[in-house]
């Protein structure tokens, strides 16, 4: 671990939030890098099975290597990494979900790619290796080869989607000096904080690795989660619009997509209304407008598409 008198090179945040069965997976992961001069923070958003015992345990067993960060009560990850903050002294910073694992060379290879790369790109992502939830490999890539490996400026592809999330990247400390603290307020937060460092003219650099096994699993992807997702996302694209012309425009499309999905979803209905009714203001095309009538109508999704009547109709004259 990191002694230096000019403080470590990388500070790993590992959050953990009852996840106690890959507590050892994930913090072994940590100790066994190749990068030697780095901070572990271990943060736990207030566990109840026993994942901090399990913490320290493995801390005794590993001199207590790594500090914590333990809130009593669960405040949600952008809270539990805002307690963090203040604790961070690496130059560069990265964040490890309590339920992924990373390969040995994972912190060696983002950083010296970040050491190699002029002051104006904030951070590098890698490719993540997806896992079952017994840590099988699915065959799959993230972010999806199709999706390119673009870097500099990327404000317009965040805009028009999610790109890749926290666990691909590592960023410069000083972007946080930037951009500010994590927005509470926010379930996409992973979004929105690449969002607002996009918006800030921060560069993206890409290391040609795959070193992270990203477990996916379970509640992670259902309708539901997705649709909380969405409204978060357009929470967080309407923060930065004003921006200018052209990128006001793609935050309308993707608002407009986004409040479709939520009424696609069955979301909240006061709030699918609401961000519909914001969507026809900007981006009135026949999907966002179909979708905002049967919203207000009370309608299922789809009850207004003629492809929905055509199929009714045809079944209805070909029946018994």
């Amino acid at each position: 671990m990191a002694g230096l008198i000019c403080g470590p090179r990388v500070s790993i945040v590992v959050t953990f939030f009852n996840q106690v069965q890959w507590v050892d997976q994930a913090l072994d992961s940590v100790a066994t890098q190749t990068e030697s001069n780095f901070q572990l923070l271990i943060a736990d958003d207030g566990s109840t099975d026993g994942t901090r015992e399990r913490v320290q345990a493995w801390r005794d067993r590993h001199g207590q290597l790594g500090a914590t960060v333990l809130p009593d009560q669960n405040g949600g990850l952008p809270a539990l990494l805002n307690l963090v903050l203040p604790h961070l002294l690496g130059r560069f910073v990265m964040v490890l979900n309590g339920d992924d694992w990373l390969d040995p060379h994972r912190v060696q290879h983002q950083a010296d790619a970040l050491e190699q790369l002029p002051d104006r790109v904030g951070l590098v992502y890698s490719d993540l290796r997806v896992v079952d939830i017994d840590g099988r490999p699915t065959g799959e890539i993230f972010p999806p080869a199709t999706l390119g490996r673009p870097t500099g400026d990327f404000l317009l592809r965040m805009v028009s989607g999610p790109v890749f999330g926290m666990p691909c990247v590592m960023f410069r400390r000083s972007i946080l000096d930037i951009i500010g603290p994590w927005d509470e307020t926010l379930v996409a937060d992973d979004f929105d904080f690449l969002l607002r460092a996009a918006a800030a003219d921060v560069e993206f650099g890409y290391a040609p690795f795959t070193d992270t096994n990203y477990r996916q699993y379970g509640s992670s992807l259902t309708g539901s989660r997705n649709a909380v997702l969405a409204d978060g996302r357009i929470t967080a694209l309407l923060k930065i619009r004003g921006r200018d012309r052209i990128t006001d425009r793609a935050i309308d499309r993707r608002v407009g997509e986004l409040a479709i999905a939520l009424h696609s979803n069955g979301y909240d209905p006061a709030t699918t209304r609401r961000r519909l009714r914001l969507a026809v203001r900007h981006t009135p095309n026949r999907r966002v407008v179909r979708s905002t009538m049967e919203s207000h109508l009370r309608l299922k999704p789809g009850r207004l598409s003629p492809r929905y009547w055509v199929r009714r109709l045809t079944t209805t004259a070909t029946g018994p």
